[in-house]
């Protein structure tokens, strides 16, 4: 009840504000099925939703394809956006630093593995991919602090952490979140 009423406020508030303006600014962080390019076509859940969104408002949409790395208390403030969306992982420390909508899709972290290799599950032996600024990312970066010795890089879009074990030998590894 009383998270309800908080969302009801939060809307309210950014209704009112959006009301000023004639455009939704939507950033959108690109990954399946949030928002990806299929063709030349921007397509996905998060880009549809807020096309029917904007319209229901009366306004005109306005997309920023964005880098995962935006989600920084920082730099996110002085982009302008009204909504950001795209696969975003609600985490203790995200909710300090961001306010959330209630979560209209379940996802988990999940690891690809090219078919030609096998692997005995120990995360010292392999070269991990990571979406920068990701859950992953973070995993990682724990693991590295309880003292193991991971290798891994960091990519920008869900994209890549699919196709890059595919095309590079050096990372035969990815974790999607």
């Amino acid at each position: 009840m009383k998270l309800t009423v908080v969302l009801m406020i939060f809307l309210i508030v950014l209704f009112n504000t959006l009301a000023l303006s004639q455009f939704l600014k939507v950033g959108l962080l690109l990954g399946t099925p949030y928002a990806f390019w299929q063709g030349e076509k921007l397509v996905g859940i998060d880009y549809e939703l807020f096309k029917l969104v904007a319209k229901e408002m009366g306004m005109q949409v306005e997309f920023y394809l964005l880098p995962f790395s935006v989600l920084d208390p920082v730099t996110l403030p002085k982009l302008g956006l009204d909504i950001i969306a795209g696969g975003i992982h609600m985490t203790e420390e995200r909710k300090k630093q961001f306010n959330f909508s209630d979560s209209y899709l379940k996802s988990r972290l999940a690891i690809i593995l090219r078919k030609d290799l096998t692997w005995d599950g120990n995360v010292e032996k392999i070269t991990f991919g990571v979406k920068k600024g990701a859950t992953a990312e973070k995993i990682i970066q724990e693991w590295m602090k309880s003292g193991k010795k991971i290798s891994y890089m960091t990519i920008v879009s869900n994209q890549e952490i699919i196709t890059n074990p595919l095309i590079k030998k050096s990372m035969p590894l990815s974790l999607i979140t």
